[in-house]
């Protein structure tokens, strides 16, 4: 086995992020003239465990966060069934920010991650 793996018992809530994540590199000349320096662009994907309970999040969510941090790659593939979209939706990257477990209501939880990804 490489690693855990972790699909929640149940999704009721269909949202996520993905974009294009791109950091500008711009020098300004003396004249006052902008000019950009292209490099490559990576996918970042954001999303939330929501509507967890404590036990599904400490197991998987949280233990996540303790073996692989913001070092180790980590794979996301949000609709593992999508067949016409797949490749846009399955990620090999880096978790750029995970947020922190939140009690939200009636000892539900939710959690927030998100990746980018490696080039």
């Amino acid at each position: 086995m490489l690693a855990n793996v972790h699909q929640p018992t149940d999704n009721m809530d269909y949202g996520f992020e993905l974009a294009w994540n791109e950091e500008p590199i711009r020098t300004i000349t003396h004249g006052g003239v902008i000019v950009p320096r292209e490099r490559g662009r990576a996918r970042s994907l954001e999303f939330k465990l929501r509507y967890k309970t404590k036990a599904e999040l400490m197991d998987n969510a949280f233990a996540l966060d303790q073996t692989q941090g913001v070092s180790k790659p980590v794979i996301v593939a949000v609709d593992p069934t999508e067949s016409t979209y797949l490749h846009h939706e399955f990620m090999y990257g880096l978790i750029d920010s995970m947020g922190p477990m939140e009690y939200t209501t009636l000892n539900l939880w939710q959690k927030s991650y998100r990746v980018i990804e490696m080039l």
